[in-house]
């Protein structure tokens, strides 16, 4: 402490001259600066030359040397300077102008660390004069900030230095700083417009080996320091209040091309970025948490601890980041193939709140354990109460028996997540597109809003533990799954009102499910209570639902396999299997004397069954069921009617079944054969043809025994069809002399020899049953 006294002693000395010519005014200052150092009792100060040049107006100085006595409590402290040169030094009633000082060899030691500075060079510098000060004892950073003021007034064109090295030696352990290039420009009125340097290097031992850090460069904008002292004094707080307002403090700062060596591994870092960093005076100044343990530095550590918990919530009400970010982030290091992360970011954060925090960009590999890849995993969105809720927090906490403190606890917020990818040895690859989640609507501690949107959540049958489901699935031609789910609600407390906006579930190329609701009599009590919400549940009042079922197509693919088991063709068959639905619908509800009451003689029926038979004919389809009783009908009632009164249960909820018919779709014309063997029209003439020819056809057509066949969009000669490429191994002709040209209206006769036609595509265009008709009575009466 006593050696920034004397270095602002120094200073004071330095600005104010004795008599000389204003000519000699530099040489004066210079001389009596080090003759004030040498005079005080604890300190030696010399220097080896002095000239002037009036032509160029410069004073240089050599062989700077300032001691502290071996009987001080600075012994060991030392400052050398080789060379240092003053040009155009100008008098100024509050201070002193300067048009450059250059200096080269300065040397320094304070306690275990040595720095030496090159190439030093100040552009248009002006300084106040520093009054006297004083260090109190008890509280030294507080002296020193107020110190801090008079550096406000410091003027400055431009700075450089060409080298500064630190060197640290304690307890044996020694560690260096290197900063190339170091350069600031633009100093005024408290406000430091840039600070940039080049290259710098550290190096520092570690139990493990020694530890590299290096960079490109550093730069900085825009920086405030009266923004700083301004919260950092306590003298600036009017009656020792904040005024709690903020500051710009600083624009921008960032660290380039960082490389961390350590024993075993190596990270290297784009960039490191600080933006928007402001500051302001908490509601109570937290500075005498450093003027204690300053003053103390054997305090307990539980005295230690008290003081650092009362002074939390003004420490933490004082910034704000609007940004910080770690860019370009990879690892280097044994048993990781690969580790790289490309963007780690804190948005709009502060003791109010948390704009984002978020990571983007993982890339993972370790060769024999698995992959990673996750576009953007973040949360954000959150309030957390301010110094008010804070300080509530500690006290309750602190409090015997602690308090309640769920309302003052972190409300709201979102949680999402992009773009994952993970494979793994027993996990071929599952995948996520999207997923987020949020909350907010407080009341209390209890958000009365929610929604969450899931999308592209897809992992290989494989995966299913269940080999039956494995092997179903695959029968169905489905090779992965693609899920997604979505929910959309919110609650009123004042009504008490529960609305379901939206409720969805659905697997890519099978069905989807999605419903919306209203629903009363939900009390604010229930929620977060499991017991009372048990309870609750059972007299919530049902005021509206709605209910879609889509398919998309499992039943195609379940009707198209069952056309497949029953050798028949699956359009054909399809369409038939949805004429019978009216026959199967009442018999399956024959069965069952309360549905038959619901759908039958509510006259339900009636309207159920073309709903089902269109659902049923035509991929895409769904069924919607409404829920739109007279009056809320609470859930419980809902049960009682079905066991009692199920004749009523359709008045009561006043429920409806509609259907939307999917579009339907084009049958794609198939091209033109490209080599004899004919192409088979849509309607199959009533004499099959006997050309020889094919089998298993792919594009071109196979070749069988019996001669080539091209097999058109419909089965070919001789063997099934799948799709357009019309592949299939159902009919005859794969395993001999097969006998061509067999109809798609002809179920398939076996699966070797001389057998019959083959099988439809597995996804026939969308039938409303008025075209097909006809060919299903061909079809169950073919020609002979």
């Amino acid at each position: 402490m006593k050696i920034r006294c004397w270095l602002a002693a120094a200073a004071v000395t330095a600005l104010v001259p004795q008599t000389a010519s204003a000519d000699e005014a530099v040489e004066a200052a210079i001389r009596d600066w080090i003759a004030a150092v040498d005079a005080s009792p604890e300190w030696a100060a010399s220097y080896g030359g002095l000239v002037y040049d009036a032509a160029t107006d410069t004073a240089l100085v050599t062989d700077v040397v300032i001691t502290a006595d071996p009987a001080s409590p600075e012994a060991g402290a030392a400052f050398r300077m080789a060379t240092l040169s003053v040009a155009g030094y100008v008098e100024q009633p509050d201070g002193f102008k300067v048009r450059s000082i250059s200096a080269d060899g300065g040397e320094a030691e304070v306690g275990f660390a040595r720095i030496k500075l090159t190439d030093v060079h100040v552009e248009d510098l002006s300084l106040p004069f520093f009054g006297p000060f004083t260090v109190d004892e008890k509280r030294p950073f507080s002296s020193i900030m107020q110190a801090y003021h008079a550096a406000l007034d410091i003027g400055l064109g431009s700075a450089r230095i060409g080298s500064v090295v630190l060197d640290q030696t304690h307890e044996g352990v020694s560690s260096t700083i290197v900063y190339e290039d170091f350069r600031i420009e633009g100093w005024k009125d408290g406000k430091i417009a840039r600070f940039d340097t080049g290259a710098v290097r550290m190096e520092a031992p570690s139990p493990d080996g020694l530890v590299r850090i290096g960079m490109n460069s550093i730069e900085s904008r825009d920086t405030d320091l009266g923004a700083f002292v301004h919260v950092y004094d306590p003298a600036a707080y009017v009656d020792g209040v904040g005024d709690m307002i903020w500051r710009d403090a600083l624009a921008y700062a960032a660290y380039h091309t960082v490389v961390l060596d350590v024993p075993g591994a190596r990270i290297n870092v784009g960039d490191i970025v600080l933006e928007n960093f402001r500051l302001r005076q908490p509601p109570l100044s937290f500075v005498d948490y450093f003027d204690e343990l300053i003053s103390h530095p054997n305090m307990p550590d539980a005295m230690a601890e008290r003081l650092a918990v009362k002074a939390v919530p003004a420490m933490f009400s004082a910034f704000s980041v609007g940004r910080f970010a770690i860019l370009d982030t990879s690892i280097e290091a044994m048993g990781i193939d690969q580790l790289a992360i490309g963007d780690i970011h804190l948005n709009d954060f502060s003791i109010d709140g948390l704009g984002e925090f978020g990571i983007e960009g993982i890339a993972g590999v370790v060769q024999g354990q698995g992959a990673l890849e996750v576009q953007r995993f973040a949360f954000g969105g959150i309030t957390f109460g301010g110094y008010d809720a804070l300080t509530r927090i500690i006290e309750a906490t602190s409090s015997s028996p602690p308090k309640d403190i769920d309302d003052l606890m972190p409300q709201g917020g979102f949680t999402e997540i992009v773009g994952v990818e993970l494979q793994t040895p027993d996990i071929p690859r599952l995948s996520l597109a999207r997923f987020r989640a949020e909350i907010g609507d407080y009341a209390g501690a209890i958000p009365t809003s929610a929604s969450v949107e899931m999308t592209g959540l897809a992992f290989p049958v494989a995966a299913l533990p269940d080999r039956s489901t494995r092997d179903m699935l695959r029968r169905l031609g489905y090779d992965r799954l693609v899920n997604d789910f979505g929910f959309k609600g919110d609650y009123d407390p004042a009504t008490e009102r529960a609305t379901i906006e939206d409720l969805h579930y659905g697997i890519q190329d099978m069905g989807s499910f999605a419903m919306s609701g209203l629903f009363a009599g939900l009390p604010m009590a229930a929620i977060g209570n499991d017991a009372l919400m048990e309870a609750a549940i059972p007299n919530l009042r049902l005021e509206q639902a709605r209910f879609t079922f889509t398919d998309g197509s499992i039943v195609g693919k379940g009707l198209d396999l069952l056309a497949e088991f029953m050798h028949a063709p699956a359009g054909a068959f399809r369409d038939q299997f949805a004429d019978a639905m009216p026959f199967l619908l009442s018999i399956a509800v024959q069965n069952d004397p309360k549905l038959l009451a619901i759908v039958n003689r509510s006259g339900l029926f009636k309207k159920l069954t073309p709903v089902v038979r269109d659902f049923v004919a035509n991929p895409g389809s769904s069924i919607i069921i409404t829920l739109s009783p007279p009056t809320p009908v609470a859930l419980a009632a809902i049960g009682d009617a079905v066991e009692n009164t199920p004749d009523k249960v359709v008045e009561m909820l006043g429920l409806d079944i509609t259907g939307e018919k999917a579009p339907a779709t084009t049958e794609p014309t198939p091209a033109p054969p490209e080599e004899p063997g004919g192409s088979t029209p849509s309607v199959e003439p009533p004499t099959p043809p006997t050309a020889p020819g094919g089998g298993d056809g792919a594009e071109t057509g196979g070749e069988a025994e019996g001669g080539q066949g091209k097999t058109p969009a419909t089965p070919g000669t001789g063997g099934g069809t799948g799709g357009s490429a019309g592949g299939g191994t159902e009919g005859g002709g794969t395993e001999g002399g097969g006998q061509g040209g067999m109809t798609p209206s002809n179920p398939g006769s076996g699966t070797g020899g001389a057998g019959g036609g083959g099988q439809t595509p597995s996804n026939p265009p969308q039938r409303d049953g008025s075209n097909q008709r006809e060919e299903m009575r061909d079809t169950m009466n073919p020609v002979q």
